[in-house]
C-alpha cells in the first residue's frame, strides 16, 4: 500500500516573539507549474494564515503544497523544509515561532491559539 503524501496545503503560524517577523512560504505547484511564493509580515505575538494555493486545470482545480517556510527578523532567520509532521495532506497545519538564546525556532504541531 502506498502512503498518503505528507503535504501541507495551508498553515496557521503564531509568533511568540516580541519582534515583527517576515514569513515566506514556498509552494510546489502541480502539473509542472514550478514554485510560487507567499510573503507576509507577522506582528509580534501575532497569528497569521498562510493560504492554500490553487491551480485551475481545465475543469478541475489542483492544489500546491508548502515545501519551505522561512522566517526573518532583526538579523535573525530560520528555515523549515518539508516534509512536515503530517500523515496525510493537511490544511491549516499549526506552526509556532519562538525566540531562543541563539535565534529563532519554528516548531510544528502545537496549537497556534495557545
Amino acid at each position: 500500500m502506498v502512503a498518503a503524501p505528507r503535504h501541507v496545503y495551508s498553515a496557521v503560524i503564531k509568533n511568540q516573539t516580541n519582534h515583527d517577523l517576515t514569513v515566506k512560504a514556498t509552494y510546489e505547484l502541480p502539473k509542472d507549474e514550478g514554485v510560487d511564493h507567499f510573503e507576509v509580515l507577522l506582528p509580534a505575538q501575532g497569528l497569521i494564515a498562510i493560504p492554500q494555493r490553487l491551480v485551475e486545470d481545465g475543469s478541475c482545480t489542483l492544489t500546491g503544497h508548502i515545501v519551505n517556510l522561512s522566517v526573518t527578523g532583526e538579523s535573525l532567520s530560520v528555515e523549515l523544509k518539508g516534509p512536515y509532521n503530517v500523515q496525510s495532506p493537511t490544511k491549516d497545519h499549526p506552526f509556532v515561532i519562538c525566540a531562543t538564546e541563539t535565534g529563532l525556532l519554528i516548531s510544528e504541531g502545537a496549537s497556534p491559539s495557545e
